[in-house]
């Protein structure tokens, strides 16, 4: 399970380039990197359990993912 989770967010990370920058779609992107963030806190949840140091190193991608989502709401907001 953790690793499926892993993937997951990777490949959510993928797509939100490809929504945001190729599809040009950002409120799209917005859904799609909110579920990455989700994502993200959910793997941090599973690796705790099994290994502190692999959940923590996931923190600042977490903190980074968020300020990029506030970020793709506030420029979607201002293109409708």
């Amino acid at each position: 399970m953790p690793m499926v989770l892993y993937i997951l967010q990777l490949v959510l990370n993928g797509l939100w380039t490809l929504i945001y920058f190729e599809l040009q779609m950002p409120w799209l992107a917005f859904c799609e990197i909110t579920a990455l963030f989700f994502l993200i806190l959910a793997c941090m949840k599973t690796f705790w359990s099994l290994s502190r140091s692999a959940s923590l190193s996931m923190a600042p991608y977490a903190l980074w993912v968020g300020f990029a989502m506030i970020l793709n709401f506030s420029i979607a907001r201002m293109n409708p």
